[in-house]
C-alpha cells in the first residue's frame, strides 16, 4: 500500500499493483436481492471510502451491479455498473462509502459472463 499526501482530512491509500482480482463473478451471489461484502481483511482500519474498479461483460445489455454504503435501505443513493452492450467489457470506478467495520453491500442480477473487482484504494 500506498499513502499519498492528505487533501481535505482525508488521505487516499493505493492499494498498489495486485497479481489477482479481489472479487470475482464466482464470489459473489447473482439473484438480485441486496447482500454484504466484508471488506475488512482487505482495506485497513479507519477507511471510510473504498475506490472499486469493476470489469463487467454479459450476454445481455443493461446487466447490472449495485453498490451502496452498508445499512442504507433506499436504491437512490448507490453507484450501478452497467453493460451497455452485449460482449463488451464494461468498465467502471466507483467511489463507495463504507460502514465504520468496513462493509458495503452489493446487489447482482443474475451471473454474468465476466466480472472482476479489484480494490485500487481507499481514503482514510
Amino acid at each position: 500500500m500506498f499513502f499519498s499526501p492528505v487533501i481535505k482530512g482525508l488521505q487516499y491509500v493505493d492499494m498498489g499493483d495486485p497479481t489477482a482480482f479481489d472479487y470475482n463473478r464466482n464470489t459473489l451471489t447473482w439473484d438480485g436481492a441486496w447482500h454484504v461484502l466484508d471488506l475488512a481483511a482487505k482495506v485497513p482500519a479507519g477507511t471510510s471510502i473504498v475506490h472499486l474498479k469493476i470489469i463487467h461483460d454479459a450476454t445481455t445489455t443493461e446487466h447490472r451491479m449495485r453498490l451502496r454504503k452498508y445499512g442504507n435501505t433506499n436504491e437512490i443513493n448507490m453507484s450501478i455498473s452497467c453493460t451497455e452492450a452485449s460482449g463488451i467489457n464494461h468498465v467502471t470506478e466507483v467511489l463507495i462509502p463504507c460502514s465504520i467495520d468496513r462493509k458495503i453491500e452489493y446487489k447482482g442480477d443474475s451471473l454474468p459472463t465476466t466480472f472482476n473487482i479489484v480494490i485500487a484504494g481507499c481514503l482514510i
